[in-house]
């Protein structure tokens, strides 16, 4: 997957910013990080260099100007457009022979896992 990402010129959180924006736009960076998994400071920077790239464009939020808002572009939707059948190919094959019970069950366990991660560190 990185492979094929890199020949397009970008990054797993950057793909995976522009997932979720195919799903809910606008979004705010604070969403987009939730959704993402990715650190509200690190998501910050990813557009940041996603607007430079003409991926999104950004706005301030409805009645709360501290709030800002991300869209995708027509160049992010094209970008998305095409990525998406390789990645799909990609997940297909990574996944033969795994039955969807075994898929669900994986994907609470990471849950779970990432929810562990997530709190506050051991010290």
């Amino acid at each position: 997957m990185e492979r094929t990402l890199q020949r397009h010129g970008i990054t797993r959180p950057i793909y995976r910013i522009l997932t979720v924006l195919r799903e809910y736009q606008p979004s705010s960076v604070t969403f987009l990080a939730d959704t993402a998994l990715i650190k509200r400071t690190t998501v910050s920077r990813i557009v940041d260099k996603m607007t430079q790239m003409g991926l999104v464009a950004t706005g301030q939020g409805g009645g709360d100007g501290r709030v800002t808002e991300v869209r995708m572009t027509p160049q992010g939707k094209a970008l998305l457009d095409t990525l998406t059948p390789m990645i799909a190919k990609l997940i297909a094959r990574a996944t033969e022979g795994i039955s969807h019970a075994e898929l669900t069950r994986l994907v609470g366990t990471l849950q779970i896992m990432s929810a562990n991660l997530s709190r506050s560190p051991l010290e």
